[in-house]
């Protein structure tokens, strides 16, 4: 696991795996989830 902070935007990444990014969610309101192409959680 990595962790990621931005002060410039005010942002954290918690990046779990390595993958390339297929797709992302929006779960929540400033809350983004990246998705592998085999449906497993990324970036």
């Amino acid at each position: 696991m990595r962790v990621i902070f931005d002060p410039e935007t005010d942002t954290i990444s918690l990046i779990f795996r390595e993958d390339k990014i297929a797709e992302s969610d929006e779960v929540r309101e400033g809350v983004i989830i990246d998705y592998s192409k085999d449906g497993n959680e990324g970036e």
